[in-house]
């Protein structure tokens, strides 16, 4: 499978669709005082939603926040886990995050213990596991559709909606 999929991401991929998170929908979901739940499905090395624990943290969300990101591949997950990332694809990261949340390792550096422990990351595959993934507040789905057969992307579609809390956002890539 690994070999088949391309697992494209970065952090704040997309720096416009970042900023609308953080200037108009985070706000909106802290508005409820209650649990902020995020899932990423089809998370790759979690740097995605790393990024939207970066922007929890910064606004003091990060503690009352579930986040989890979900991957078919076991190496996604296992690289998303430890949280390591070469200096290359750290560059893209404003620095005052980077100071702020990765602590450097080597040839690169590491997402802080903070952010770590607050996602959690589980393997599986969003169109065939049992959708025990429900109620969510914000799911990133990106670039995942672009992938599947027609078929299999009106069942994502219905799962993603599933899973959706009412008044939940869902963003997905460009192509899509």
């Amino acid at each position: 499978v690994s070999m088949l999929l391309i697992g494209v991401t970065e952090f704040f991929r997309e720096p416009h669709v970042f900023a609308y998170l953080d200037c108009e929908v985070l706000p909106r979901l802290a508005e409820t005082g209650g649990e902020i739940r995020v899932w990423s499905a089809g998370c790759s090395d979690g740097a995605e939603l790393y990024s939207v624990a970066m922007l929890l943290a910064r606004r003091g969300l990060l503690e009352r926040s579930v986040l989890v990101g979900t991957d078919c591949r076991e190496e996604a997950i296992s690289r998303a886990q430890q949280g390591w990332f070469d200096a290359a694809r750290l560059e893209c990261l404003d620095p005052d995050l980077r100071r702020e949340f990765v602590v450097a390792d080597g040839k690169g550096g590491r997402i802080g213990k903070r952010l770590r422990d607050a996602v959690r990351w589980r393997q599986g595959d969003v169109l065939a596991a049992p959708c025990d993934l429900e109620s969510w507040d914000l799911i990133l789905c990106r670039n995942l559709a672009i992938y599947l057969e027609p078929s299999s992307i009106a069942r994502l579609w219905e799962r993603l909606a599933a899973a959706l809390r009412l008044g939940g956002f869902l963003v997905v890539g460009k192509s899509e």
